[in-house]
């Protein structure tokens, strides 16, 4: 629902913003968005968490015991990587969608709007569809959107230039909402996963871990990518990176495939 909530945010923010920017004075529009931002701390502030009770000599976690939990356990381990590469490739779609719509296959700025829509349109989809299906196992689910994912940039590879606007307009559209959709679910897979697995008093630890290090790659991704795209062609740089994500996918699978088998019981 969360997701659902920031994919719609992002589909009315910028209609909504480019209309009311469009309408007011400069400084009004600044004033009101401060205001909106005020409002927003005031119910963040009021918002009431019912936490579970710990016992005081389990609340002192320190960072060495979150380490050796991940150590203990592969599959978290596993996440915390597919994490990683998982920002770092969708660097490619992020960086190579507009050169590849607007500078390889030349099409309109109307076309690339529509289709950099659909990202968002698939992820407020697919969490609307999750509040109504329950995922029975989460590494499964994971594994399953990495190896999805992993075909979608191969064909994201695919020349394009010999098709017509709406033949390549509809392929690349079905290409992004599948995107979409994958990030929805092995977002949720995941979290769900270190919620019902890990210790509610290491999950902060183990969070801010994935956290840090996959954030890491997204500037790194978008670095990498500009100059791959500048270089080379977009069927190279596209096929290459889906290729190279299924050779890091599939051992990280097999690294788990005990865990993944006995259907997420540990």
């Amino acid at each position: 629902m969360i997701q659902s909530t920031t994919a719609t945010a992002n589909i009315l923010g910028p209609i909504l913003g480019g209309i009311i920017y469009s309408l007011i004075d400069m400084k009004i529009f600044t004033l009101g968005i401060i205001g909106i931002l005020l409002i927003s701390i005031v119910f963040t502030h009021y918002i009431y968490f019912e936490f579970e009770s710990i016992q005081e000599s389990q609340e002192k976690i320190n960072f060495l015991s979150v380490i050796d939990l991940i150590k203990r356990r592969p599959e978290i381990f596993s996440l915390i990587l597919i994490a990683m590469f998982l920002n770092f490739y969708a660097s490619s779609i992020n960086i190579g969608l507009p050169v590849l719509i607007l500078q390889k296959l030349e099409l309109s700025k109307l076309i690339y709007s529509f289709l950099e829509s659909l990202t968002s349109i698939a992820m407020l989809g697919g969490g609307i569809l999750l509040v109504f299906l329950k995922i029975k196992n989460q590494l499964k689910a994971i594994y399953t959107s990495m190896l999805a994912f992993t075909i979608v940039l191969v064909l994201f590879g695919i020349p394009l230039q010999s098709f017509g606007v709406f033949i390549t307009t509809g392929y690349i559209s079905i290409l992004v909402l599948c995107f979409g959709l994958i990030i929805v679910f092995a977002n949720t897979a995941m979290t769900t996963y270190l919620q019902n697995t890990v210790p509610t008093n290491q999950q902060g630890g183990v969070y801010s871990i994935i956290n840090a290090i996959s954030q890491l790659f997204v500037p790194l991704g978008a670095l990498g990518y500009g100059l791959l795209f500048d270089k080379f062609n977009y069927t190279f740089v596209f096929s290459i990176s889906g290729i190279s994500a299924l050779f890091i996918v599939v051992p990280l699978l097999l690294r788990s495939k005990n865990i993944v088998l006995k259907g997420d019981k540990s």
